[in-house]
């Protein structure tokens, strides 16, 4: 395959259709097209699938690490792209499946998940969860069967005015407490020279790091920038996992870089009071589907919140419906007849939580 290494990009997007092999990508940005190759135990490295858009991660000529992981906890590894939606950027979100297809299973219209990571379970459930980089910030939405764009954590990222994070990836177990850590780095904090921040996972999070680290600062950091880190597992054999540190361009000799490898540490610990409150119950289901006429739209919701919104979005990102729901459960008897055929979104958004669901049209 001819490959640019200025534009285009290779990465993994793990066991996209749970056949137990590893899955890659070829990702042409001439063409703004995606070729997936589906691994066997033939080496058949033929093309399997054909999308739309760049997958988050794997950048070559500011390297970023792969964002695949199973967010919905189905057993499957999902993957987000790209997608220029009218003038802003858009994720689309891909679950995996024994037969993928191309068609997103949940868009973040006007919001590019970037930095990202699928690669942490944070509460340790049993599914991937998505944190996101912004300014200064961190948002962590936890998997689940109906994943939402709101996040249920916010993780704070202080003492960084210059930018925002750079690259966010699992530690591991770093403290051993049975929770994956998730590990920040910025290389346009402290005046250029880079920082790292540590959290800790658990049934909650704390918004605070437990660790931040300068570059230019204390030995071994003392003559070298950070740049990037991630999770090393056990590279002692004590039991706890532990951190890679990548840092570049010594004072000393500006060809040259280095790997800090800490161990992992069980002193690391945060203590609560009390438990921020997560985001309530909140479901949706769509019978029948596909549809040619009438749709029902079955919304559940706690008795005691606040009333819900309903829309209903095509593939361009366009509102074709809107509609107001009161708290509790009900059913909507939706005529999608006027609905040219095609993919459509269904979106229910809480205060507290959004899901959604393709609704596919047959004429």
């Amino acid at each position: 395959m001819p490959f640019e290494v200025t534009l285009d990009r290779l990465g993994r997007v793990g066991d996209h259709n749970g056949d137990d092999c590893a899955d890659v990508y070829y990702y042409s940005r001439e063409t703004d097209l995606t070729f997936f190759y589906f691994g066997n135990g033939d080496w058949n490295m033929s093309v399997d699938l054909v999308n739309q858009g760049e997958p988050l991660g794997s950048g070559n000529s500011r390297p970023s690490f792969d964002v695949f992981g199973d967010f919905n906890g189905d057993g499957f590894d999902d993957y987000l792209t790209r997608r220029v939606v009218g003038q802003n950027d858009s994720t689309y979100i891909y679950l995996g499946s024994a037969i993928p297809d191309t068609i997103p299973d949940m868009i973040w219209f006007g919001n590019f998940a970037f930095p990202a990571t699928l690669s942490v379970d944070i509460n340790s459930d049993g599914s991937a969860d998505l944190a996101v980089g912004q300014y200064q910030t961190i948002d962590v939405h936890l998997g689940s069967q109906t994943p939402s764009f709101i996040p249920t954590f916010v993780l704070d990222f202080p003492g960084c005015s210059e930018g925002t994070v750079s690259s966010l990836i699992s530690a591991g177990d770093y403290n051993n407490d049975g929770y994956d850590d998730l590990v920040a780095t910025s290389d346009a904090c402290a005046n250029g020279f880079g920082a790292l921040q540590l959290y800790l996972g658990g049934p909650w999070l704390n918004p605070y790091p437990v660790l931040r680290i300068e570059g230019m600062s204390s030995p071994p950091f003392n003559n070298v920038p950070i740049w990037r880190a991630i999770g090393l597992g056990d590279v002692n054999g004590d039991g706890i996992d532990d951190l890679a540190i990548g840092c570049q361009r010594d004072i000393n000799d500006g060809r040259r870089g280095r790997v800090v490898i800490l161990s992992g540490d069980t002193t690391l610990h945060i203590d609560a009071s009390e438990h921020p409150p997560l985001a309530q119950d909140f479901s949706m289901s769509i019978y029948p589907n596909p549809v040619n006429g009438v749709a029902t739209i079955r919304i559940e919701q706690p008795l005691g919140s606040k009333p819900s919104e309903l829309a209903i979005f095509n593939l361009l990102g366009q509102t074709v419906n809107r509609f107001t729901l009161a708290p509790g459960t009900q059913s909507l008897a939706y005529d999608a007849s006027a609905l040219a055929s095609g993919i459509y979104i269904i979106q229910a958004q809480s205060l507290s939580n959004i899901v959604s669901q393709k609704l596919v049209v047959l004429k």
